[in-house]
């Protein structure tokens, strides 16, 4: 849709219902426009710490984007791992992946990352089988996840 920018309609005011000022990380998977387009409305509303990209360099200057490393945290007992194919050839292949575990549950968001993609970082992390569809699964999970978070907002007034 020519001229929605989803940033702006939609995660700046979720954020906003939820009162964020700032973004610890701001991880944009890649620089194609369907995934980084809403990108500049999110850091001319919010203060943004760090960027981080699988594309930093084909991103406007004033991002600041870093490049997607191989990372892995805890937070409030949630674990995060940040990954990229280190063999990747284009835009798709070089999307920076993040997985999330907590409490039993797994969210993978891979970003447009294909099927050798997925193959390799099936084997990077050990996991011997992942379903056919996981991109399917993937975004029905997200999609649940977000009605639940919406949901549960608080309602914005103005």
């Amino acid at each position: 849709m020519a001229g929605f920018d989803a940033g702006e309609r939609i995660v700046v005011p979720f954020l906003q219902g939820f009162a964020q000022t700032q973004l610890d990380l701001l991880l944009i998977s890649h620089a194609d426009a369907d995934h980084a387009g809403g990108a500049q409305a999110v850091l001319n509303a919010l203060t943004v710490t760090t960027v981080v990209s699988g594309q930093p360099l084909e991103h406007p200057a004033r991002f600041a984007a870093q490049a997607c490393t191989e990372q892995q945290w805890q937070w409030d007992g949630v674990w995060f791992w940040r990954w990229q194919w280190r063999n990747a050839q284009d835009s798709n292949q070089k999307s920076c992946v993040l997985l999330i575990h907590a409490q039993g549950e797994r969210l993978l968001l891979t970003g447009d990352l294909d099927a050798a993609g997925g193959a390799s970082w099936q084997s990077h992390f050990n996991i011997a089988t992942i379903s056919a569809g996981y991109r399917t699964t993937l975004c029905f999970n997200i999609a649940r996840q977000a009605q639940q978070l919406w949901a549960s907002a608080p309602t914005r007034v103005g």
